[in-house]
């Protein structure tokens, strides 16, 4: 685990001793999620964007809300938590998201025509496509759709990056309060082991995937 988060495994090892339960057994913790709970410090940002990835991804499903109950299917599938709004670094496409959610969420009008309604002005332009009469597609009854391929595809790979940008400030952390000897009750250990778990899984997953990422047309 050192070599592969790249520190000292000393510091690793200090933490290992707070992690037991009283039985001596090693305490069990949750599945990843996409932003775990780790104390308020920021890393060095990165200088790439995936603003571009995020919004195709976002521009899927306000395209058609109910693609998130499929990519939801898939990713528990593969031992994965949901897509959350925390999959989006950009407030505007979190907000979307939530939008996305609250759509599939309610009975009251078709989701796609409940986005429509409910989609702020300011980027309705940007993001909603002329209404199309035709009913959306049933993503239970085509899952080798190429289409679909690309779509997960770009999922898998939005969440690979979340999953990076939590080691990467794991990592930070970790070697930060090492540095400086502070106690902590968080366990590095165990949240590291759960980023890379769902890192694993989500480099399956891509290499499974028979497309290369190629956004909706």
């Amino acid at each position: 685990m050192a070599r592969l988060l790249k520190v000292d495994e000393r510091a690793l090892v200090r933490r290992t001793s707070g992690s037991r339960s009283p039985g001596g057994q090693p305490s069990r913790r949750n599945r990843y999620r996409p932003s775990p709970e780790l104390p308020t410090q920021s890393p060095p940002t990165r200088t790439v964007s995936h603003r571009q990835l995020e919004e195709q991804c976002i521009s899927a499903l306000v395209a058609d809300p109910t693609l998130i109950h499929y990519v939801d299917r898939v990713l528990r599938g593969n031992e994965l938590a949901c897509l959350h709004e925390e999959d989006f670094s950009h407030s505007d496409f979190r907000e979307l998201f939530k939008l996305v959610r609250q759509a599939v969420d309610q009975d009251v009008a078709a989701p796609s025509e409940f986005v429509r309604q409910h989609i702020p002005e300011a980027i309705s332009d940007a993001f909603l496509e002329p209404a199309d009469d035709d009913e959306s597609p049933d993503w239970r009854i085509q899952p080798n759709a190429p289409v679909l391929e690309a779509l997960l595809n770009m999922f898998f790979r939005l969440r690979r990056i979340r999953v990076d940008e939590g080691l990467d400030q794991l990592v930070f952390l970790q070697m930060q309060s090492a540095e400086q000897e502070e106690p902590s009750e968080f366990n590095y250990e165990q949240a590291a082991l759960e980023y890379v778990q769902a890192r694993a899984r989500l480099d399956q997953a891509l290499r499974q995937s028979t497309s290369h990422g190629k956004p909706l047309s």
